[in-house]
């Protein structure tokens, strides 16, 4: 959907309150555009021609005078699904809300692989941070499907400092999403759900991206019995190509309770076709560990016994 210049400036002003002194030249560029599209007011056209060091509480109450007057919301007042219209009227968003959803390459970044989601043409996800890796969407179920149960989903950032998190909810015959009150998006989306679901189910069906490794390392995943591997104490890591040439690896780690520090398992196999290394991967974790050949280190360095499942075969080796 085409947002009003009301609109435009109202999202402006939510992201400013929510970021604070950081994004005042944003907010007086702003205003400058809401001139410019034809909105005018006395306090607006004192807001695009403040400095950006002006007083935040100063430039607050410019700004707050500027929306009364143009009879648009202040934040905080209306839900994330209200859209405004000329003049400040509000109605409900309407459901014309556009999703795309792709998996890029990007060369040094971290994560290199990520998913970016655009929303009416306009790129949403490095507005926080770097995009998802694609595993961590959608190996386990796709997390951007939407249920009758809203479910909270990260599309960005890094989860041990800052991310961006939006909630999905499937209403009727659409999808909405909505946001924490920290975020950094100043409005929900509301999505027709025909066209919100068939882009989510080919997104996620989408692996067009992957290098060989790649592919092998998402069917392991996929294919993994990880209650026969909890047995074991077992978890998984992502599978990725080994040091060492020719060979694969397979990343686990044991943690036994009220054991004590966990241990991270490495498990050659030979590298040939994606398929047949993954097939020959699931082989292998459906034994016993005992029967592997594996490399492994305690996260406590000073813990020199091996893991209690290790076999004959498993090797010590350093800590990376």
């Amino acid at each position: 959907m085409t947002d009003s210049p009301e609109q435009r400036f109202f999202d402006a002003a939510a992201v400013w309150v929510d970021e604070g002194s950081v994004g005042n030249q944003e907010l007086i560029d702003a205003a400058t555009r809401a001139m410019v599209e034809g909105l005018d007011s006395t306090s607006l056209v004192m807001l695009a021609s403040e400095r950006a060091t002006i007083d935040t509480q100063d430039l607050r109450e410019v700004m707050n005078a500027a929306l009364d007057e143009l009879r648009i919301p202040r934040p905080g007042t209306i839900d994330q699904w209200t859209t405004i219209g000329p003049g400040g009227r509000t109605f409900p968003r309407p459901p014309t809300d556009v999703i795309h959803v792709e998996v890029r390459r990007l060369p040094m970044h971290a994560p290199e692989v990520q998913v970016l989601i655009w929303v009416n043409g306009q790129e949403i996800t490095s507005v926080v941070g770097p995009g998802v890796h694609p595993f961590d969407m959608f190996i386990s179920g796709n997390d951007l499907e939407a249920t009758d149960e809203p479910q909270r989903t990260m599309i960005a950032g890094d989860e041990w400092e800052w991310d961006e998190q939006v909630v999905i909810a499937r209403d009727d015959n659409t999808v909405k999403w909505g946001w924490d009150e920290n975020a950094m998006m100043p409005h929900g989306f509301v999505f027709d759900a025909a066209q919100y679901d068939a882009e989510i189910a080919r997104a996620g069906a989408d692996h067009s991206w992957e290098q060989p490794e790649e592919t092998a390392a998402r069917l392991i995943m996929e294919g993994t019995d990880h209650k026969t591997l909890a047995q074991y104490h077992l978890s998984t890591g992502v599978p990725g190509l080994s040091p060492e040439p020719g060979e694969f690896d397979l990343h686990l780690y044991e943690s036994v309770p009220g054991y004590g520090p966990g241990y991270e398992i490495r498990v050659p196999i030979a590298w040939g076709d994606p398929e047949d290394v993954a097939l020959r991967a699931l082989d292998l974790l459906s034994t016993g560990p005992r029967t592997w050949r594996a490399f492994w280190f305690c996260t406590d360095p000073r813990r020199t016994a091996p893991p209690p499942l290790a076999g004959p075969r498993w090797i010590r080796e350093p800590a990376p």
